[in-house]
């Protein structure tokens, strides 16, 4: 009886699981409230893992953006904090959403260690595949993403999409 409930308990915690990391990938949040309130819970829980502090300057929209611009949006951002969590031993991060002229422009900028764009380039011969799928999101929706970078003086991600 005892392996049976074990096994039952084991499914149970695998199925919060996977809710937890489906959620992840297109949290209710995002669909029910809007981009603004997704990147507050977001990163209010990155901070939370990972000790980073994460600054949020959001301008506040009259109306919400397409679904699909806010879930592109939201996971770019998503992959940014990624990278920083992973490679950028950064103390802070700083996000800022804001809407000019027909265009969303994201920027996420750390205070971490850095890198040489074209170093990563020669030994890689290509961007990292982090970098990659943030500029194919933005690319797919009309965008176009910059990155600016110099060892130890951080990173920075701009996003600039039609709206």
């Amino acid at each position: 009886m005892d392996r049976l409930e074990d096994s039952l308990k084991l499914v149970e915690e695998t199925i919060e699981r996977m809710r937890s990391v489906i959620g992840g990938l297109r949290p209710p949040v995002l669909e029910d409230y809007g981009l603004g309130v997704a990147l507050r819970w977001y990163t209010e829980r990155f901070s939370e893992r990972t000790g980073v502090v994460t600054l949020l300057r959001e301008e506040e929209f009259s109306s919400r953006l397409p679904l699909a611009v806010e879930t592109t949006l939201f996971r770019i951002v998503q992959e940014v904090l990624t990278n920083v969590a992973k490679h950028a031993q950064a103390r802070q991060v700083d996000i800022i959403l804001e809407r000019m002229d027909g265009l969303i422009q994201l920027s996420i900028s750390d205070d971490g260690v850095g890198f040489d764009p074209k170093a990563l380039r020669q030994v890689k011969k290509q961007p990292g595949w982090g970098l990659i799928t943030i500029e194919e999101r933005a690319k797919a929706l009309g965008g176009h993403i910059s990155v600016e970078s110099m060892p130890g003086r951080g990173t920075r991600v701009m996003i600039q999409m039609p709206c």
